[in-house]
Parts: C-alpha cells; sequence; structure tokens
C-alpha cells in the first residue's frame, strides 16, 4: 500500500501521534494512537491503537515492543487510562506480551478477517 493509501481521517487531529523505528533511513515499524473511547471498555482519555505494522524482515527482533513501549510512555505522558485495538489474530501473541487483554467475540473485518477487540490499563 502507499503512504495515501494508509492515511487516517484521524492524522490530522492533534491528540492523535505516531510512533516510528527507523533503520538508517528506512521505517521498519509504526504505530498510529488516536484518541478514541470503546464503548465497552469504560475510561477517560482512551486511545486506540488504530494501525501498527512492522517490515516483515524486522519482526521478531524486538522493534515492534519498542514502539509499542514508546507509545505507552507517550500514553503516560497524555493522562491515557486505556489503549485498545482490534487485533488480528496473526497479532494476538504479540499484544499479550505487551500486556492487553481480550474483550468480547471474534468479529470479521471485511477483506482483511477475524479480529477480537484486546484493551490494557493504563491506570
Amino acid at each position: 500500500m502507499t503512504l495515501q493509501q494508509n492515511q487516517l481521517v484521524e492524522d490530522t487531529v492533534p491528540s492523535t501521534f505516531h510512533i516510528g523505528a527507523f533503520d538508517g533511513s528506512a521505517l521498519v515499524a509504526i504505530a498510529s494512537f488516536v484518541q478514541e473511547c470503546h464503548e465497552e471498555i469504560p475510561g477517560q482519555n482512551c486511545y486506540r491503537l488504530r494501525q501498527m505494522a512492522t517490515e516483515p524482515d524486522y519482526r521478531g527482533r524486538g522493534v515492534a515492543r519498542q514502539v509499542m513501549e514508546a507509545g505507552f510512555r507517550e500514553l503516560e505522558n497524555r493522562g491515557a487510562e486505556v489503549l485498545w485495538c482490534h487485533a488480528r489474530v496473526v497479532a494476538f501473541k504479540f499484544y499479550e506480551k505487551m500486556g492487553l487483554e481480550y474483550h468480547g467475540d471474534f468479529f470479521d473485518i471485511p477483506h482483511i478477517g477475524p479480529h477480537k477487540l484486546m484493551f490494557k490499563r493504563l491506570k
């Protein structure tokens, strides 16, 4: 996908932030955090992990973990209470290791596949 195809409407909102990992000048991992609460997870000042991606050659090397840890630090600085996401099955173990918990049943996102709601209380 091109950069334009990955742009989110929320990218222009001042509370949205992105964390990236670089190898030299090459972006190898990124996460986008959008201020948004989920109706099924109580909390205020909630953030959604809206997109996360790691280049295949960098998976399993701790790069995504570093990106998430940097995201957690920024969320703490912003006083966020909850982080949540729609997690793909292939990412379950990673999010579990990062301390996220499951909520609810599987649901399908068309053209992408099965997901589960996951969240982490930050406070």
